[in-house]
């Protein structure tokens, strides 16, 4: 099932006009050190692009931590939520502004 609605995602993935799919590979708190850190994000990434989506851009983040952080009212880099956050963000604000409302319309 999972095979499957990747390869979906890879064929809707073709007909946007942007190419940006986010995607967040969690618990990311369990890799000993960057180095398995790096393996898992590479292994999901060489999945994704066998079943069709090409560049996938991934966020290695802690859910668990990215929570105590909002609890906390804590800005810190630890859950990496926050590397997320600011590319949806951008995301949103700029890529998706100019598709909604193109340059040439009045703002």
């Amino acid at each position: 099932a999972d095979r499957e609605f990747l390869i979906q995602l890879g064929r809707v993935k073709d007909t946007f006009a942007l190419d940006k799919m986010f995607f967040i590979v969690n618990a990311i708190d369990l890799a000993h050190n960057e180095e398995e850190m790096d393996a898992v994000l590479d292994y999901v990434e060489e999945q994704l692009v066998t079943y069709g989506i090409r560049q996938p851009h991934l966020y290695p983040v802690s859910s668990m931590l990215a929570l105590q952080e909002k609890v906390a009212g804590e800005k810190t880099i630890t859950s990496k939520l926050q590397y997320f956050e600011e590319s949806f963000y951008a995301f949103i604000d700029h890529d998706l502004r100019e598709i909604a409302m193109p340059a040439r319309w009045p703002r």
